[in-house]
């Protein structure tokens, strides 16, 4: 082949590179006219590039072509790049090559890895990805993962990376080498999750887990490397990664099923790759073999194919190891260990003989597991009990009667920690991520309800018992009727259950005053409770919230060992304080808000936790300057109201990438796609306000878009309903901005109409009343303006009748109306 094929030879098999698969044949068939012969040994090149085992572990140029990548990264040996001599290739990945290089420090010569864009593929997305891996690993210090050093760019202006240098091997050759015990790799292969589960506190998921990026060093410790192609979760880079390319770096051999599809990856992602691992490392082969398979054979086995079990191969794995493994290498991400701290908990408890999440909890499972790790015990208290039956029978009497008793409440103890875990907890939170689930919730737990209140009569005086309890009427409380998430709209039932959670958690701490986790679990409670407090318009007391504070505080002094633990809730006590205290008084309260929002920003990585309070701060904020502005504007100080308008708008975009973020993390449930709408809700009245008409409808048209979907899904989901109402609600005000009167009155005309429903179910929620009488006294005054005055005298006099109703009779002051 001449100099001119070779090269135009290179550039499509790299131009093809860069495309799935199925695109390829159109590309070649393009540039490959009346050259047969270059289209066949291109397609060669390609498939062994797609190759499963090594899939871009080094580009087929390697083996191939002149090695093309070789002789370009040769050049750099006993080169100084920055303060580094380059000694030695030691790999190549599909972004580039590194190298073993050294830094001499006065007498300490430093050993590093040196990893440098390859010459020649550097496009920009590679250079982005590569710069997004700096990024990564400069926030991730953990002994468990190689550190980051060092970062510049070479004469050449190509990108690279200094890096910790790990003397060691890959940890499948490892544990192959040192010829380890089944529970000597399960140890190993939990350092790794333990790695793994850091960086996705961080929001980072590495997306391309396998052994050859798991290095363990000679006296068994386990660091992780290749950030390449991890996804950063923040909502600068959400959407920055072409899934091309991602298709051309990962590894299909450990990708899971919605990475080959393309679809949202999340941390059950990791988990599926690293389930191939441990499949792996247990068996000495992967749960799938591809062979010569071609692209299309290859997607399908990922997504369609179940994995034998791991015992098909070595029958010692028989039982739990079996249902762990298969357990994290589901295809549906929702089926899978939702964390890794998860997966690695369920190997632990295997290793210690207790009963595993991933096997179902049956009486005969327990009770083999009991004897298995108790035999001893049993043994001894059978001959024990065959002395007491010879001997006194008093005192056998006295010993089964208190035997008798501690069964029962153990017994019970089970079955409240069965049923919080399984049907309140597990079930339910599993059947929440799914549209139109909210009225089953309610079935399974007006059931659960019973079972708990029968328990909870129980003198049984232990601590997780009560944990598990209050915990469960939490659940429940949130099912029924919790503020701003999916809920049956059965305020005064939720009410009644988040109390019996207080009233549980403040008997149990008051008698065990040093059990931390009672007080910070009755912080919750007292959370749970004063919001929806504040939402029946029931207590105005400030008290209440000072109470939380006090708690949470000494929580905080009592346990520093979670920081950010502490601090999302001691966030979330501040966030409840403004809601609560301030009710009048905006600038007070947006200035309690800030504290909340200081607290949060000043945690550099912000875990699920931390983001989803980091979304509600910004969102309380942003619409207080824009109710202060809207209260300014009333008394004629425009200039004022326009700054507080102006002043909005960074916090309702930055609570709109904040959900963003969440949703890229853990998919998109209907709670998170409920935030997602109100974020546009929150965008389209703050455009709206400053006169941009467009951005305004666009935003509202989204959040009227999603909350009827959601709606639609979930006919029972009370909340659903009133964002339905509230979406109508700001394009109302958004069209009587923007002058047209007759869209004004249609669009509070059905906001009107929800309300009305709404308020037939539940007329005990001071929200729904407030927001019916409002919308009628609104209607009425935009009659007025429209010159229909019988229509508008309907109006008042409905609104006069509904005001002589106890429950709204606050409401209806505040507007007027009372005769």
């Amino acid at each position: 082949m001449k100099t001119t094929s070779r090269t135009k030879f290179k550039e499509i098999f790299e131009a093809a590179v860069d495309l799935p698969a199925f695109e390829r044949s159109n590309l070649l068939a393009d540039v490959c006219v009346g050259d047969d012969n270059m289209r066949a040994e291109i397609e060669k090149l390609l498939a062994a590039d797609d190759a499963a085992g090594d899939f871009l572990e080094s580009s087929p140029f390697d083996e191939s072509t002149d090695k093309f990548i070789g002789i370009r990264t040769q050049k750099f040996i006993g080169k100084t790049i920055g303060q580094y001599c380059i000694e030695r290739e030691i790999g190549a990945g599909g972004m580039g090559t590194v190298f073993l290089a050294t830094r001499t420090l006065g007498d300490i010569v430093q050993k590093v890895a040196i990893k440098i864009v390859h010459e020649g593929r550097h496009s920009e997305e590679i250079i982005r990805r590569f710069l997004i891996e700096r990024k990564i690993l400069a926030e991730l210090e953990h002994s468990g993962i190689a550190r980051l050093i060092d970062a510049g760019e070479t004469a050449e202006g190509l990108p690279y990376l200094a890096m910790e240098y790990i003397a060691g091997v890959p940890l499948d050759e490892y544990c192959r080498t040192n010829d380890l015990a089944i529970d000597e790799r399960l140890e190993l292969f939990r350092k790794v999750c333990g790695a793994v589960a850091f960086a996705h506190r961080r929001l980072i998921i590495h997306r391309d887990l396998k052994p050859s990026n798991i290095i363990v060093t000679a006296d068994g410790e386990t660091k992780l490397l290749d950030f390449g192609i991890a996804k950063l979760l923040e909502p600068v880079g959400a959407d920055t990664l072409k899934t091309a390319t991602v298709m051309n770096l990962l590894t299909p051999a450990y990708a899971a099923p919605e990475q080959i599809l393309g679809k949202t990856v999340t941390t059950a992602t990791d988990v599926y790759s690293l389930g191939v691992i441990l499949y792996e490392l247990l068996t000495g082969i992967r749960p799938f073999s591809f062979g010569d398979k071609n692209y299309q054979e290859i997607v399908h086995v990922i997504c369609e194919a179940d994995p034998l079990a791991p015992s098909s191969s070595h029958l010692q794995l028989k039982g739990d190891l079996d249902n762990i493994v298969l357990k994290s290498l589901r295809k549906d991400p929702e089926r899978r260990y939702q964390t890794v701290e998860q997966f690695s908990e369920d190997i632990e408890r295997y290793q210690k003989g207790l009963p595993v999440s991933a096997r179902p909890d049956t009486f005969s499972y327990r009770a083999a597991k009991f004897f298995d790790r108790n035999k001893l015990t049993v043994a001894v208290a059978g001959i024990f009990l065959i002395s007491l039956i010879g001997g006194a029978i008093t005192v056998f009497y006295q010993y089964t009667v208190a035997n008798r008793e501690r069964a029962l409440a153990e017994r019970r103890f089970s079955d409240v920690r069965a049923l919080a875990n399984n049907v309140v907890f597990r079930y339910n939170d599993e059947i929440a991520k799914f549209p139109g689930s909210t009225a089953l919730r309610g079935e399974l737990v007006e059931d659960a309800v019973k079972y708990l209140d029968g328990l909870s009569a129980d003198e049984i005086e232990d601590v997780s018992l009560k944990l598990e309890l209050a915990r469960a009427y939490q659940k429940i409380g949130d099912v029924q009727g919790r503020p701003y998430t999916a809920n049956l709209g059965k305020s005064e039932e939720a009410l009644t259950n988040y109390q019996k959670s207080v009233d549980t958690l403040e008997k149990a701490s008051a008698k065990s005053p040093d059990e931390i986790e009672l007080k910070r679990e009755l912080v919750r409670s007292y959370l749970r409770l004063f919001s929806l407090q504040l939402r029946l318009r029931l207590n105005d007391n400030p008290d209440n919230t000072t109470k939380a504070l006090k708690l949470q505080l000494e929580v905080n002094d009592a346990d520093p060992s979670d920081p950010i633990a502490n601090a999302a809730q001691l966030a979330d006590v501040y966030i409840t304080q403004a809601d609560y205290n301030f009710p009048d008084v905006i600038p007070e309260r947006i200035a309690a808000y800030q504290k909340a929002a200081d607290l949060l920003e000043s945690i550099p990585n912000k875990t699920s936790e931390i983001q989803r309070s980091w979304t509600r701060v910004n969102q309380r904020i942003g619409s207080n300057y824009i109710w202060h502005g809207e209260a300014l504007l009333q008394k004629g100080e425009t200039e004022s109201a326009f700054q507080n308008f102006r002043i909005a708008l960074p916090y309702n975009e930055r609570m709109s990438e904040s959900v963003k973020t969440e949703i890229a993390v853990s998919g998109g449930t209907p709670n998170l796609r409920r935030n997602l709408a109100g974020s546009f809700g929150g965008l389209g009245d703050n455009y709206s306000k400053l006169g941009d008409k467009e951005n305004s409808l666009t935003m509202l048209r989204k959040n009227l878009e999603i909350s009827l979907e959601l709606a639609s899904d979930d006919a029972k989901n009370t909340e659903a309903q009133i964002d339905v109402a509230n979406a109508y609600i700001s394009f109302a005000d958004a069209y009587e901005q923007f002058g047209e009167l007759p869209k004004t009155i249609v669009s509070n005309e059905k906001a009107l109409e929800i309300y009305k429903k709404l308020f037939a179910n539940d007329e005990k929620n001071g929200e729904v009343a407030n927001g019916l009488v409002l919308r009628m006294n609104k209607i009425a005054d935009l009659l007025e303006k429209a010159k229909r005055a019988q229509e508008a005298r309907n109006y008042r006099q409905k609104t006069i009748e509904l005001c002589k109703i106890e429950i709204n009779h606050s409401t209806c002051k505040s507007i007027a109306v009372i005769e």
